[in-house]
């Protein structure tokens, strides 16, 4: 039962007493026993509203909307005036003894929760905490609280009881399908737990394991698990690619190149910006790979019926499994610049990771814990897809020098119209990197002018790439750009911005703590 209109319940009461004959009107004590009637239901958690008309040490008066009045008991102590109108939560309720607590204490407050109130109740919606947040996350969102919109979300939020309001909202707002896999990937990405490395990395270790206890069982079985799983990382020559699914690639044009080489990330001018489907895509034939590549030893190696009876065979076996892991799922930096091999990566790596994610179901239930990066990968490559019909986001698995690195790059333009050529385009390229930690480099770009902004996280750093900007200016210079460049420190205590935010580019991914400043012509 909704309590949030109390008053509303005791006209109904009046209503029904004059439709038996009796007075027009309750009598007092009749009134008294209608409103203890009513308290005596109230549960915790349940919610009304009401101006306080009398105040009493701990105790306060508050008139409800029929002007009958309930007295409760505060849990903690709260300023208040006689007049001012409040909305209270009851936190319990013995014999008729409420104990309440206020849920707002300012002014613009309770006229957030008074407008919240009022559309719950045109929804005809229950008036709880949870139901006022997401009214109140609508309305922060600047989203429509109209009664078929609440209604829509209600639901939502009983099919996806484990989902944050925020997060409904987001996926409703960019038009992203309400599912469980996309519920579960933009809190991973809003946690920024949604690094493809992660699962890359997590299937790599998982796999030596899983051939030693295949070994254990028959060298045979473990021979023909290998054989499948290079048969999925590396085609046969000439072998076409088939298309892991229809929808939008992750890649749109305008964030085709991302690499040292800054300038190469954004194209500028008017040019508008394009999502190219995976079916426009040419079919890709699988490139010959070397001799000496991890693949090709893995594979080649497997064809020995005697290889499981080396002595060495789980140490060779260890270090080929995640070379052949890194050979398949991660990109090189020469390769970010060329948007076909991005574009084909994308479209590689749901095809890989399905293919995988069979085989591991296929080994049974000693590959189970194999199964889930191969499904989150897949998820996450789909939901980036979506998320690039709002945005322009990219994730770029890196395979450094003698180290891994996870990169987002996140490029501000505007997805709807076309962009004037003095407007220019702006990304933030961010990467995680074993050695150098967290580095932001926002990039500017506009006309032939490339303004950089590096962000490190501690000072030692700074020196280390101020000997590198010479390299980036020269490669600038050759394709005719002329550069200005700022490194900063992270201020340590700044707030992290919001996945949302470094989306939108509606915050500053770096600093004001500046280090040098200095412009670089040809």
């Amino acid at each position: 039962m909704d309590y949030s209109n109390i008053g509303a319940m005791l006209s109904q009461l009046k209503g029904q007493s004059s439709y038996t004959g009796k007075s027009q009107s309750l009598s007092s004590v009749t009134e008294k026993q209608a409103v203890e009637l009513l308290l005596k239901g109230m549960e915790p958690g349940q919610i009304f509203s009401g101006e306080i008309t009398d105040i009493r040490g701990s105790y306060i008066t508050i008139t409800l909307q029929n002007m009958q009045s309930v007295q409760a008991r505060l849990a903690e102590n709260f300023e208040f005036l006689i007049g001012q109108k409040a909305m209270f939560q009851v936190k319990e309720n013995q014999d008729n003894q409420l104990l309440i607590r206020p849920l707002a204490m300012n002014s613009a407050q309770n006229g957030e929760l008074m407008v919240a109130e009022r559309a719950l109740q045109a929804a005809g919606i229950q008036m709880t905490e949870k139901t006022l947040e997401l009214v109140r996350n609508l309305m922060t969102s600047n989203q429509p609280i109209d009664k078929q919109s609440i209604l829509s979300y209600v639901r939502q939020l009983a099919k996806f009881p484990q989902a944050e309001i925020s997060d409904l909202i987001s996926l409703h707002k960019y038009q992203i399908p309400v599912n469980d896999e996309n519920v579960q990937q933009l809190s991973n990405y809003k946690q920024f737990e949604h690094s493809l490395l992660k699962d890359i990395a997590a299937a790599s270790q998982g796999m030596p394991e899983l051939v030693e206890k295949l070994a254990e069982e028959s060298p045979q079985k473990a021979q023909e698990f290998l054989k499948g799983f290079t048969d999925v990382l590396l085609p046969k020559n000439g072998q076409q690619e088939q298309a892991a699914v229809s929808q939008q690639a992750a890649v749109p044009e305008q964030q085709s190149a991302a690499s040292g080489e800054h300038a190469a990330v954004m194209t500028a001018g008017n040019e508008s910006e394009k999502s190219v489907s995976l079916q426009e895509l040419p079919e890709q034939k699988s490139a010959p790979k070397a001799e000496g590549s991890p693949l090709e030893k893995l594979a080649n190696m497997v064809k020995e019926s005697s290889f499981f009876e080396k002595k060495e065979w789980k140490q060779e076996i260890r270090g080929l499994l995640k070379d052949a892991m890194e050979e398949a799922f991660l990109l090189k930096p020469e390769e970010i610049a060329d948007k076909e091999k991005v574009k084909s990566y994308y479209k590689g790596i749901q095809e890989k990771s399905e293919g995988l994610k069979e085989l591991f179901q296929s080994v049974g239930k000693e590959a189970e814990k194999l199964e889930k990066p191969m499904q989150n990968m897949n998820e996450n490559v789909r939901f980036m897809q979506s998320l690039n019909e709002a945005f322009t986001y990219i994730q770029l698995p890196l395979k450094m020098s003698n180290e891994q690195a996870h990169g987002d790059l996140y490029v501000y333009t505007k997805k709807k119209s076309a962009r004037g050529a003095e407007e220019g385009v702006s990304a933030l390229l961010h990467l995680d990197m074993e050695h150098l930690g967290a580095v932001d480099v926002l990039v500017r770009l506009n006309k032939e002018r490339v303004v950089t902004n590096f962000t490190l996280e501690t000072e030692e750093l700074l020196d280390f790439i101020e000997q590198h900007m010479e390299l980036l200016a020269q490669r600038l210079k050759k394709k005719g750009y002329s550069c200005q460049t700022q490194v900063t420190v992270k201020d340590s205590g700044a707030q992290q911005e919001s996945f949302e935010q470094l989306l939108t580019g509606e915050t500053e991914a770096y600093s004001d703590i500046k280090r040098f400043s200095f412009d670089v012509r040809a």
